[in-house]
């Protein structure tokens, strides 16, 4: 079992006590504990925002960060690889070379020792990648959310089998 850190100052270091609310993997020896901190102290007016979650659902680094990127252009389907910053339940971050405007809908499969089954998202933010030209930062939410085999694909937690991986 995975164990997170305690904050600085011991278990209940400055910003609270460390509670483990989700755990992803439990049958594997690479489990990930999803841990939140009891705030103590810390409100809106005090001016501490440092490793504030704000999302529903936490991102994490993936494993495997290779992924096949699809959408509609006009009436031309387009794919083309791109990477995997970091995933979630409920969205993703890509870096990619071309892809989708923000507002459009996009589809996406994870390229690890297995292909996963694809999944539906919205753009919700295209950016440049700041010293990448050419290489545009897309925020992906989920429709509705990130099936469980995705997921567990790009965090490594589904065993491997021989096959190699399809390069994007």
């Amino acid at each position: 079992m995975a164990r997170g850190l305690a904050p600085r100052g011991g278990p209940d270091g400055p910003l609270g006590r460390p509670k483990v609310t989700e755990r992803y993997g439990e049958d594997s020896p690479m489990s990930i504990d999803v841990i939140e901190m009891e705030a103590r102290g810390i409100g809106a007016d005090s001016g501490a925002h440092v490793g504030v979650e704000r999302r529903e659902t936490p991102r994490f680094t993936p494993l495997v960060d290779r992924l096949w990127l699809g959408w509609w252009d006009g009436e031309q389907f387009q794919t083309i690889g791109s990477q995997l910053i970091d995933i979630s339940l409920g969205g993703a971050a890509i870096a990619c070379t071309d892809g989708p405007e923000t507002g459009d809908d996009a589809w996406f499969c994870v390229v690890g020792p297995r292909l996963s089954g694809g999944t539906r998202a919205q753009v919700v933010g295209r950016e440049p990648m700041p010293g990448s030209p050419g290489v545009y930062r897309l925020r992906l939410r989920f429709l509705p959310r990130c099936p469980q085999d995705v997921f567990e694909i790009a965090l490594g937690l589904l065993p491997g089998d021989s096959a190699e991986p399809a390069l994007p």
